[in-house]
């Protein structure tokens, strides 16, 4: 049967799409799996929804207040048993062979961390765009004050318990994805994304109020900060080592976007002088602007954020 998976599947409020979600998992061609669902004190219709699903042995149900994101991932984790954990959103919609292939992909390639590319539809579950996620480079992506996987398409190897390591260890955040993949990274764990398109990634306009994205966009700006200057030499040599003809095009914006912030908290030396005279200036030129709506969004949040608290 291989390998016993664990899929997280947080719920607060999920009336509108957690059957399909449910059944995007229990429809899966690899079918040694339990599906872990907690019920973060939903208000709507979810408690009924989920429990006509509980006649299947694969459902761990769990109903109880709310205590938010974080604390409902790791206590996830906590009940999990199998060798990989895997997320899925209240939202989202599995492809029936995502589990099957990622853990196939993760097992050939050594790698602790995977995600995967993805359709990102919308409320009434019609494609809208289709995105190629990056293959590697990964820390170079975290630099640049990006995320390198789309959260509910995440496999993970269940090192969590082994290495001590959860969403936030114990620390009030609100970006909990970017915050695991950069303790993650430190940690030298090996990240990687399956090439194909797995999961629907629903997009909704009901998202966080403007107060959580400021805050969000300040904790993100401060780690990606951190970040930087902790992890300078191993930036450096990736930056190095970045052969033009063999990245996407893309990907060139994204890394000058990445040094830029190098620069930032770091200053400039000779290898990153080196690094502008390699590559075309249209490149670092797109990076550039990049970086600067980075830096004028946070300063035009972090004006929000002191007139809203303090005036």
């Amino acid at each position: 049967m291989g390998d016993l998976i664990s899929v997280i599947l947080p719920v607060y409020n999920g009336e509108q799409y957690i059957e399909d979600s449910i059944r995007s998992i229990l429809g899966q061609t690899h079918q040694n799996f339990e599906l872990i669902i907690i019920n973060d004190g939903s208000t709507d219709n979810s408690d009924k929804i989920i429990k006509g699903f509980l006649k299947s042995n694969k459902i761990i149900y769990k109903s109880r207040k709310n205590k938010g994101l974080v604390n409902t991932l790791n206590e996830g984790i906590k009940l999990s048993s199998g060798s990989y954990i895997a997320r899925m959103d209240q939202d989202d919609i599995s492809y029936p062979k995502r589990l099957e292939k990622q853990l196939n992909f993760m097992q050939k390639n050594n790698i602790d961390v995977c995600g995967t590319s993805y359709h990102v539809i919308n409320e009434q579950g019609k494609i809208i765009k289709t995105v190629e996620s990056h293959k590697n480079n990964f820390e170079i992506i975290l630099s640049a004050m990006m995320v390198p996987f789309i959260h509910p398409s995440v496999m993970f190897r269940n090192i969590f318990k082994e290495k001590n390591i959860f969403y936030g260890n114990n620390n009030k955040v609100q970006a909990e994805d970017y915050d695991l993949w950069i303790r993650l990274i430190k940690m030298n764990l090996v990240f990687g994304n399956i090439n194909e398109i797995l999961i629907k990634y629903r997009l909704i306009n009901t998202s966080m109020t403007s107060v959580n994205y400021i805050k969000i966009y300040k904790e993100v700006y401060k780690i990606c900060n951190e970040f930087n200057k902790e992890y300078k030499e191993e930036l450096l040599i990736s930056f190095m080592k970045i052969n033009k003809s063999l990245v996407q095009k893309k990907f060139l914006s994204i890394m000058f976007k990445s040094i830029f912030n190098f620069i930032k908290v770091n200053g400039i030396n000779s290898k990153i002088l080196i690094i502008f005279i390699r590559f075309n200036l249209k490149y670092s030129s797109k990076g550039l602007i990049l970086f600067l709506k980075q830096e004028i969004n946070y300063f035009l949040n972090n004006r929000k954020y002191i007139i809203k608290n303090y005036v």
